[in-house]
């Protein structure tokens, strides 16, 4: 499960209860919450697959190209989202536990589609194509890596 997660700084670790508000304020108190995050994940998951499906549908129709780059722009805008946000929610507003388990478990877990990016990478190698799946490999992780480092920085 995806979760922003305190971590004390050295002077705070031997306090008792650091970091419990941190821990009430966003990941609730358990009542009932955990069955409504449950009903998000499965409504932002649905939403984010059918959004997968058409970005990705449409970069390839667009591209005609034997590379898998509907997956590709499908991770890639899926990074710069999720780092837009948490960027955003590091330093201007809140993410609440709802929130967060909608956009970021929900919808960008169905849409970002790093099991599909690992199959095609095999299937690329298992085809002989080494410099194809060389630059789906490299090429996803170095640009998603770099889009989220990006939206994080001009959201913070």
């Amino acid at each position: 499960m995806i979760r922003f997660e305190r971590v004390a700084h050295a002077e705070q670790r031997s306090e008792s209860g650091a970091g419990e508000e941190f821990d009430y304020r966003h990941n609730g108190d358990g009542s009932g919450l955990f069955y409504v995050n449950l009903l998000l994940i499965a409504i932002g998951g649905a939403l984010g697959s059918v959004a997968r499906y058409l970005l990705s549908s449409l970069v390839l129709r667009v591209t005609g190209s034997l590379l898998p780059l509907g997956t590709f722009a499908v991770n890639l805008v899926g990074c710069v989202v999720f780092g837009a946000i948490a960027g955003a929610a590091a330093q201007r507003f809140i993410l609440t536990p709802p929130a967060r388990a909608f956009l970021l478990i929900g919808v960008l877990g169905g849409f970002t589609t790093f099991s599909s990016y690992a199959y095609e990478s095999v299937l690329l190698l298992r085809d002989g194509q080494f410099a194809a799946a060389a630059f789906n490999i490299v090429g996803q992780v170095v640009a998603g890596l770099g889009g989220m480092w990006a939206a994080y920085v001009i959201t913070n």
